[in-house]
């Protein structure tokens, strides 16, 4: 009878001990899921802060895309203006120097 008694105690203490465990395990999982979920949240909140900079830096370059095709018309219109204004000189010189040469 003691003996049975023991084994009763026995199994009487590991059945609290795998309770605890059950229960701190449940404990585990809960902080755990939150843990998660969090983290999730936090990356996908991350996502669309990423998404929006890199769409503000896209409206960046477009805008700087474009003002450089200005500066670039810019360029070639004064140096159109450039060719033709030594042109003009160009042919006034020869002009001169043709009529020089005939005295």
């Amino acid at each position: 009878a003691e003996m049975l008694n023991q084994l009763a105690r026995e199994f009487n203490r590991i059945q609290s001990d795998l309770l605890d465990l059950i229960d701190r395990q449940g404990k585990e999982t809960r902080k755990t899921k939150i843990i998660n979920w969090v983290m999730t949240a936090m990356t996908i909140l991350l996502a669309i802060i990423t998404l929006y900079i890199g769409n503000e830096s896209l409206g960046f370059a477009e805008s700087d895309q474009r003002s450089d095709q200005e500066w670039q018309t810019q360029q070639i219109d004064w140096f159109k203006k450039s060719h033709m204004e030594l042109r003009k000189l160009n042919a006034q010189l020869n002009n001169k120097m043709g009529k020089d040469s005939i005295r």
